[in-house]
């Protein structure tokens, strides 16, 4: 007779992220009524800490903390982007810190060290403001 062997898995998704006050620079060129591209650079400043932890799918842990040292306090970026006649506009931004702090510890460990936690993300826009 065949033998059932049931496994179970175990799950364990940790969710981390920041709220940040940023202050972009850039230029663009084109014809701002047609088509334009930018590029800049923007520093960050983080001002909240948030971490979820699920368990196979069921969050069992919330965490905040208010300029905390988890995150690198500051986070400069790069930026770039385009934007048409139509509306449509595609933006990359890549920051030049580690997301979280190799230096952190707690209890005696330094939970994120030898840890790279870099930020690069793609935003496709459009803009719903009245044509002319």
């Amino acid at each position: 007779m065949p033998q059932l062997s049931i496994f179970l898995l175990y799950c364990r998704i940790l969710k981390q992220r920041i709220y940040a006050v940023g202050v972009p620079i850039g230029i663009k060129i084109g014809d701002l009524r047609k088509f334009y591209v930018y590029g800049g650079a923007e520093a960050a400043f983080a001002i909240n800490f948030k971490q979820k932890t699920f368990i196979n799918g069921e969050k069992v842990d919330k965490f905040n903390e208010w300029f905390s040292n988890r995150s690198n306090p500051f986070m400069p970026a790069l930026f770039a982007g385009f934007q048409t006649k139509n509306g449509f506009g595609l933006k990359v931004q890549y920051y030049l810190n580690d997301f979280l702090n190799p230096n952190f510890s707690e209890g005696g460990t330094k939970p994120y060290a030898g840890t790279e936690s870099k930020i690069f993300f793609v935003t496709l826009g459009y803009n719903f403001g009245k044509k002319s």
